[in-house]
C-alpha cells in the first residue's frame, strides 16, 4: 500500500457521481464498463474489491482511508478471503482505478490517460506537492506544479522502446507481442524509481541495467520454463519484471550481485 498517502480516491468519481459531502443511498454503475479494456483484465475477486469500494465512498461522501483493514471491515470480508484484499487494492491502484491522495474531500485534478501512461508512476499518482524527501530527479516527475518536461518523457520512451526490442528478441516473442499502454506504464514507474540511482550517462546507463534485467529472467530455468517443475510453462511476461516495485527490486538485485 502506498502509505505516504492518508487517502484513496475513486478515479473520475467526482466526474460522475454526486459530489455532495454527505452520505448517498445510491451511486451510479456504468453498465458497460465490461467493455473497458483494462476492467476486463482484473479478476472477479478484485472488481468485487473496486466496486465495494466504490459504494464507501459514495456512503461516506468523502474518500476512504487508505487503510486495508477499513476496506475489510467496511465490506464484512470473511476470514479466508482478507489476505487477498490489500494486493487486490494494490492491483487497483497500479492500474489507476484508485488514486492515493492526501486530499480527504474529493479529488478534482482530473488526470488524463496520455499523463498516466507517459509519466506517472503507478505507487505514487502526482498531488499537489512533491513527496518529500525524494530527489530532485524524482521531484520532477511528481510535482503537479513542476511537471517534466518534455525532453525527460522522450528519453524515458526512447529507454522503454530501446529495451522492450531487446526483450522481444531475447525472450523470442513475435512481433504481436507488443509494449501495450499497462506495460509501458508499470515500466515508465519503474525507470521513475530507478532513475535517480544511475550515473551518467544516464540514459544510456539505464538501457543496460535493464537489458541486464532482461537478461536475467533469459537465464532463469524456472521463468523460462525449463524447469522440470514448470512442465515446460514459462513465466516470461514484461510484466514479471516491472509490475510492482518489488518485482524490480528482485531482478535488480539478482543483476547487481552479478554486476559487482
Amino acid at each position: 500500500m502506498t502509505s505516504e498517502f492518508k487517502f484513496l480516491a475513486v478515479r473520475n468519481w467526482e466526474k460522475y457521481q454526486q459530489t455532495r459531502p454527505h452520505h448517498e443511498k445510491w451511486i451510479r454503475s456504468y453498465v458497460n464498463k465490461e467493455n473497458d479494456v483494462e476492467f476486463q483484465k482484473l479478476t472477479l475477486y478484485q472488481r468485487a474489491i473496486l466496486d465495494g469500494i466504490q459504494r464507501i465512498r459514495g456512503e461516506l461522501g468523502k474518500n476512504i482511508p487508505n487503510d486495508v483493514g477499513f476496506v475489510e471491515r467496511r465490506l464484512q470480508v470473511i476470514p479466508t478471503e482478507r489476505m487477498r484484499v490489500g494486493y487486490a487494492i494494490r492491483t487497483l491502484i497500479e492500474r489507476c482505478f484508485l488514486v492515493p491522495t492526501n486530499q480527504q474531500l474529493g479529488f478534482t485534478e482530473e488526470i488524463r490517460e496520455e499523463e498516466i501512461i507517459e509519466i506517472s508512476p503507478s505507487r505514487s499518482i502526482r498531488t499537489k506537492q512533491p513527496q518529500q524527501n525524494q530527489p530532485p530527479e524524482q521531484q520532477e516527475l511528481l510535482s503537479e506544479d513542476k511537471p517534466p518536461t518534455i525532453d525527460r518523457a522522450k528519453v524515458f520512451n526512447s529507454i522503454l522502446e530501446a529495451t522492450f526490442e531487446y526483450f522481444r528478441k531475447r525472450i523470442d516473442r513475435t512481433p504481436q507481442y507488443t509494449l501495450t499502454p499497462l506495460r509501458k506504464k508499470q515500466a515508465l514507474a519503474r525507470l521513475a524509481e530507478l532513475w535517480p540511482q544511475l550515473q551518467e550517462p544516464k540514459e544510456q546507463n539505464a538501457i543496460d541495467v535493464l537489458k541486464g534485467l532482461v537478461d536475467e529472467l533469459a537465464a532463469d530455468d524456472f521463468h523460462m520454463g525449463r524447469d522440470p517443475k514448470t512442465k515446460g510453462k514459462a513465466y516470461c511476461d514484461w510484466e514479471y519484471i516491472f509490475r510492482s516495485p518489488e518485482k524490480f527490486q528482485h531482478w535488480l538485485q539478482l543483476y547487481s550481485g552479478k554486476a559487482a
